[in-house]
């Protein structure tokens, strides 16, 4: 069975990305043999950190079993279509892996993606008030995180670790939609998939400057 690795930035995306990334290769593309699970995925603590690092975390890919490999970042106030391509070359600049890379980075953050499902999450979680939606951009502004948390129980706060993985279970592919951010994530997905189908994967990094 294949592998999808994963590098992401916290505690609430190891449990919370996988569940995305199985729920995207079932759903979407009907693709039940690749394995996804928070074993096979690793913290890096963000964009500074690994790039400070960039060597030994590709290295460490290496020595994995892997069949594909997705980098899920937060991004704040940086661009994607900056950054991901800049992040791609360094990362080709360095020895070619035997398996595509794919770069994702949310803008803002993974809790933008929960916030433009708000309406499927809400109908579904005892965390929020049926009926609930968000009909602003949910990548407009900063701290998702804080317009979820505003919309729960008083006293309640938005834990990554408590939260993350439960919501992510509830996201609606088409209203997470309007975050373009996410519908890169599906696009990068759908090139991985490609390049491991086509046998054209070994070196490949993903996106690269037009």
């Amino acid at each position: 069975m294949p592998t999808l690795h994963l590098l992401v930035e916290g505690e609430g995306d190891i449990q919370a990305a996988p569940i995305l990334l199985r729920r995207l290769l079932h759903e979407e593309y009907g693709r039940y043999e690749w394995q996804v699970e928070p074993k096979h995925t690793m913290k890096v603590w963000g964009l500074a950190k690994l790039r400070s690092r960039l060597a030994d975390f590709i290295e460490h890919l290496r020595g994995k079993r892997c069949d594909g490999a997705l980098i899920l970042l937060d991004l704040e106030d940086q661009l994607p279509c900056e950054e991901a391509p800049a992040l791609a070359e360094e990362i080709a600049a360095l020895r070619p892996l035997p398996f595509p890379v794919v770069i994702v980075f949310a803008y803002r953050e993974y809790e933008a993606w929960l916030l433009a499902s708000l309406a499927s999450i809400a109908a579904q979680s005892a965390h929020f008030p049926d009926g609930l939606s968000y009909e602003e951009n949910p990548e407009g502004k900063r701290n998702a995180k804080k317009e979820l948390e505003v919309r729960m129980p008083a006293l309640v706060k938005y834990k990554e670790v408590l939260h993350q993985a439960e919501f992510t279970k509830y996201l609606d592919f088409e209203q997470a939609r309007r975050a373009p951010s996410f519908q890169r994530l599906e696009r990068a997905m759908q090139e991985l998939l490609t390049a491991v189908d086509n046998g054209a994967g070994a070196g490949m990094v993903s996106p690269r400057r037009k």
